[in-house]
């Protein structure tokens, strides 16, 4: 597991150009085996870039990772709960080019960039706030968040943290994720930067 081990150790400009999802990991809940919950992921390397699979090719490193895939006009998550009794030691979420990633007292959270549920029918922030309060229960007293903007309105939480991966305009993504550690167990996560068709690679950070 290349990736998955090193993961703790990516801080600062990205040693490889990109990190690319593959297989069904590009697929949105419920599409195909695109499915929130553990799941066996291949990593390899591939020019400068670490492909991370859910076709598992022989020979390559696999490893258990807890899959959380967006899911257009609403919100995917796992509680903490869950992915504690998961049994996989890394989480992985999909690809973000508008979306927003939430930590919370509850868990984790994938909110869709789109939202056409409710009295906000758009892409706007508000519109991620409202289902954000809607659908995650009593509000937080600790929560971090990316999100293309980085808009540091909390909803709800006392003690709120923002993160934008809005860096390079329209084409900015973000790839985030998480490891649990050996002997603590506390989870870490970490968020790769980049812009869309760049070969001059992004910047890992914690989140």
């Amino acid at each position: 597991m290349p990736f998955w081990d090193n993961l703790p150790f990516f801080y600062g400009p990205a040693t490889h150009t990109s990190v690319v999802l593959a297989g069904d990991l590009l697929q949105q809940n419920n599409v195909g085996t695109s499915y929130i919950g553990p799941k066996y992921i291949c990593d390899y390397t591939n020019g400068h870039s670490f492909f991370l699979d859910s076709n598992l090719f022989p020979g390559w490193p696999v490893a258990l990772v807890y899959w959380l895939p967006w899911q257009n006009n609403t919100i995917t998550a796992v509680s903490w709960l869950q992915l504690n009794t998961s049994g996989c030691n890394a989480f992985l979420t999909s690809e973000f080019s508008g979306c927003r990633f939430v930590i919370n007292d509850f868990g984790l959270s994938h909110i869709a960039h789109w939202q056409a549920i409710g009295p906000f029918v758009d892409n706007s922030s508000a519109a991620r706030d409202y289902k954000e309060a809607t659908l995650l229960g009593p509000p937080s007293t600790l929560r971090r968040k990316l999100s293309f903007t980085g808009s540091t309105a909390p909803v709800g939480a006392t003690m709120s943290v923002s993160n934008t991966y809005g860096w390079h305009g329209p084409n900015s993504r973000a790839i985030v994720c998480g490891y649990k550690h050996l002997f603590t167990g506390i989870w870490h996560f970490k968020v790769l930067r980049y812009q869309a068709g760049n070969p001059a690679g992004g910047f890992w950070s914690d989140l």
